[in-house]
């Protein structure tokens, strides 16, 4: 029996629930001058396979994947996918364009993906290359667009991009919210359609919506958990709790690992200091952390670790990540409030994520090597 349906690579003929999405790109690109999008929303929210149905509806328009953390590696791989072996010599943006000009298009868009997963500081580089690219193509073309997919929300894009690229890019932009249980629900029931001889249970399937919807809505997950909980054909609420508790602790890790490292480890201090309050309560709302009290944790493991702390204002710069991730939420607190156990006027963290998701992942990371 395949299980292909139930991978990411799988494709279907009609796009459920992303579909007001995908005809904002299609009707973008009817336009005489289109617009360049920036295609954005937390991983496993359809983004990449919207990206995919356009392809296979619009003829030259493609998908360069940044495979790795270089760009100019991953349009070699672009390249190569594409029967062109680019010269050593050869800068990237030449390389693309020579992609698109194969395709022989009038009106080529092409879709850049993960973006994310380029290190730092090739970002300078990628942000050089894009508004090359975007010059090169407004020579070369009347009418073309570039669409860029990232995790990075709309009014972050500073981050991947310099100031001169998004003024000359002029992206809009173009959201992928969080999937709820009902829409996971439906997706789930589209692809399982195209398996043969397997047995589910309808409560199975909305237990998986349930779970997969509360922590962000990540279908890839949902597949996952889907697939390994398919045993002998058979889809049970029983089976899927057990896939469920052996994924967990791996993904709660993975997303930690997936911050900036001391991002995370800035994280970890907030757990351990909420777990460390003495009258917490065992589930959230949880009762807030002083910053300052977090602070002086982060500084004492860096020492520990024997790792250089960051300033302290690159340490509020964390902070300020993780409540944009609503990782956690942050206010201040008078003297005199009940929750303000310092008896200092300041800065307040109350943790928004189960305790009980993220003790065991933090005992299971190797802090003694930084990422």
């Amino acid at each position: 029996m395949s299980f292909f349906p139930l991978t990411d690579k799988w494709i279907p003929n009609e796009l459920l629930v992303r579909d007001q999405q995908l005809n904002v790109l299609l009707e973008n690109q009817k336009k005489e001058f289109s617009a360049n999008y920036w295609i954005c929303g937390d991983k496993g929210l359809g983004k990449t396979l919207t990206a995919k149905l356009f392809t296979c509806i619009v003829d030259g328009s493609l998908i360069l994947n940044c495979t790795s953390q270089s760009f100019k590696d991953s349009v070699k791989t672009f390249a190569l996918t594409h029967g062109i072996v680019p010269k050593t010599t050869e800068s990237a943006v030449t390389t693309i364009m020579q992609i698109i000009n194969k395709t022989q298009c009038k009106k080529p868009i092409l879709f850049i993906d993960d973006v994310d997963k380029l290190k730092e500081y090739f970002k300078r580089d990628f942000t050089v290359y894009l508004h090359d690219l975007y010059d090169r193509m407004l020579d070369s073309y009347d009418a073309f667009s570039i669409h860029i997919i990232t995790t990075l929300p709309f009014n972050q894009m500073e981050k991947h991009l310099s100031p001169p690229a998004v003024s000359r890019l002029r992206f809009k932009p173009l959201t992928f919210p969080r999937y709820s249980k009902d829409e996971i629900l439906a997706l789930l029931k589209q692809r399982l359609d195209y398996i043969n001889s397997v047995q589910i249970q309808e409560d199975a399937l909305k237990l998986i919506g349930d779970k997969i919807s509360r922590i962000g809505g990540d279908f890839r997950k949902a597949l996952e958990i889907t697939r390994n909980a398919l045993i002998d054909n058979k889809l049970t609420t029983e089976t899927v709790e057990n896939a469920w508790k052996t994924e967990k602790e791996t993904f709660w890790k993975n997303q930690m690992l997936e911050l900036p490292y001391h991002e995370a480890l800035i994280l970890a201090c907030i757990i351990q200091e909420t777990l460390t309050l003495k009258d917490n309560v065992t589930k959230p709302p949880y009762l807030p952390v002083s910053w300052k009290q977090v602070k002086n944790s982060y500084i004492k493991h860096c020492q520990m670790l024997a790792i250089p702390p960051h300033r302290e204002k690159m340490q509020y710069y964390w902070l300020e990540q993780l409540w944009l991730q609503r990782w956690i939420d942050k206010f201040t607190l008078s003297t005199k409030h009940e929750w303000n156990y310092t008896h200092e006027r300041g800065l307040f963290i109350r943790l928004l994520e189960k305790l009980e998701n993220l003790v065991e992942p933090i005992k299971a990371i190797d802090w003694t090597k930084t990422w």
